[in-house]
């Protein structure tokens, strides 16, 4: 009898398995039934039009192919359906960086990929973005990286290819909807001179951004004072040149900057805005130079009888007494953002953003009045917006829950108005706080007051809190392209935290939290 070692019988028992899986492995595959889902083709469009909508509201990215591009590459049936589908082709961003080089990336692609946009939206309004410079932060995340396009050092040859961008772009004028232009001011001027007379008649929305400014721009932006569909302007520094020829009786929202007070008083000074309902006032630096002229604001109220919705400051505007009077004099408002700078050295919106203006912004108890008196600021608020660095905030914190307690909806129901729907505050380590171990210690923080506040607030069930950290742009008012967090009336995320009731949601890739103070 021949005796095996033990690893040789166990060799031999898997050389035995592995033979009866031959004929498997070599035997032909088998079809097997695969489950097949038809969509009808018009709900398969709605979903691409979704998709495509999602993901250019989140993406920035400025070289990556056009999202419809990307979606028609799919296969046969969604090439189809995207071609045929009109509303994916109406946002047009064109974006032709360069540098001192000789203007690299500038290709005459961009106006066909323009022309091919225009033809596929049909008939449909069109959202036009140029930006001819971007911030990049690939190199290094606390100092972005300006890419631009330079006009004065681009080519004879590659400016012809601007040209017949700017021609292509210009011919499809009377289907604007939006005009977003941040652009070195050449560009912007060859841009409106092959603009014929009274071609806008659809333009809702003006955004112009540019980097100088030029004498005669007030001539060329007199472009638009025929635009008699314009509701929504936004300027940079280039309010300094008087006096502007547009629309201004007919816009419902107006976004400016300013150096100094004087710009402030001559732009506001003679201008009568009756339609007006969302104001967002920014400097121009951060050096928290005196802009607010409160007479100036109380005139442009009553003269135009406006009835203000909506209030942006950034809070280098103005000090903290003129800040109460703006308030004052606009009852009407019902949200308010306020935007406090991330520079740790500048203490003049420090001075602002105080236990004492949060104190103004306490309503009295029900207990101590009997009616709305009118001391009390901003009655029907109803959406707060705080945007602010993290080491500001910390001494405010009794003061803000307090007020946010005052305008709880059980106290402002017994004067018959709307109360506080929902609080934002988007918290920021400064500039300065850059090493790991400090944004460590940040976001500990940022978890403590998301659960003092919930802890705090948790008998104001019907107001939304939502609490993000480390993001300068707007939560509670978000621009196309930013950001967006969960629907308020959803609970369910990502990397869900639940924390007794209510929820203390963690957005994963977006470091926020959100306290939901909904029962």
């Amino acid at each position: 009898m021949k005796l095996k070692h033990s690893k040789q019988l166990k060799w031999d028992s898997e050389d035995e398995g592995l033979e009866s899986w031959l004929p498997l492995v070599h035997s032909p595959p088998r079809r097997e039934r695969v489950l097949e889902i038809w969509i009808p083709d018009d709900v398969l469009s709605l979903i691409l039009q979704f998709l495509v909508e999602e993901v250019r509201n989140t993406t920035n990215a400025p070289h990556e192919r056009p999202v419809p591009i990307i979606v028609a590459g799919v296969c046969r049936q969604w090439r189809a359906l995207c071609i045929s589908t009109p509303s994916l082709w109406t946002d047009i961003a064109i974006r032709p960086y360069g540098g001192k080089n000789g203007g690299r990336n500038i290709a005459a692609n961009k106006a066909k990929l323009c022309d091919l946009f225009v033809s596929r939206s049909g008939m449909r309004p069109l959202k036009i973005k140029v930006e001819t410079w971007m911030e990049s932060t690939s190199f290094n995340e606390s100092s972005p990286r300006r890419v631009k396009l330079y006009p004065d050092y681009v080519s004879s040859r590659r400016w012809k290819e601007v040209q017949a961008l700017i021609d292509t772009i210009a011919s499809s004028a009377e289907r604007w909807h939006t005009l977003d232009l941040k652009c070195h001011w050449r560009i912007i001027r060859q841009l409106f001179r092959a603009l014929p007379p009274r071609s806008t008649p659809m333009l809702e929305k003006l955004i112009i951004e540019i980097d100088e400014f030029p004498e005669g721009i007030t001539q060329t932006l007199a472009h638009f004072a025929t635009a008699s569909t314009l509701r929504s302007v936004s300027f940079n520094d280039c309010a300094q040149q008087y006096p502007i020829d547009l629309p201004w009786e007919q816009l419902h929202s107006l976004k400016v900057q300013f150096y100094n007070r004087l710009q402030f008083q001559r732009f506001f000074g003679n201008l009568t805005l009756p339609s007006l309902v969302n104001l967002q006032i920014i400097p121009c630096d951060d050096r928290g130079t005196d802009v607010w002229w409160q007479p100036t604001f109380s005139q442009l109220l009553d003269q135009s009888s406006m009835k203000l919705r909506r209030l942006v400051l950034d809070l280098n505007v103005l000090n903290q007494q003129d800040l109460v009077a703006a308030l004052g004099s606009a009852p009407s408002l019902a949200e308010l953002e306020l935007v406090v700078p991330c520079s740790g050295s500048n203490q003049w919106s420090h001075s602002v953003f105080s236990v004492q203006m949060l104190q103004h912004l306490t309503l009295e108890s029900i207990h101590h009045k009997s009616s709305l008196a009118s001391q009390d600021l901003l009655p029907n608020l109803q959406i707060l917006s705080l945007i602010v660095a993290i080491h500001w905030f910390s001494p405010t914190m009794q003061a803000l829950i307090s007020m946010l307690e005052s305008r709880t909806t059980s106290r402002s129901d017994s004067f018959g108005t709307t109360g506080l729907q929902s609080f934002h505050l988007q918290l920021n380590a400064p500039v300065e706080s850059s090493e790991p171990i400090e944004r460590l210690a940040d976001e500990l923080f940022i978890e403590d007051v998301a659960r003092h506040l919930r802890s705090e607030l948790v008998h104001c069930s019907k107001v939304y809190t939502c609490i993000v950290m480390e993001s300068w742009n707007s939560v509670a008012f978000p621009v196309p392209g930013s950001l967006r967090l969960p629907s308020p009336s959803k609970n369910k995320c990502t990397n869900a935290l639940l924390i007794h009731d209510p929820v203390i949601t963690v957005v994963e890739g977006l470091e926020s939290l959100v306290v939901n103070s909904e029962s």
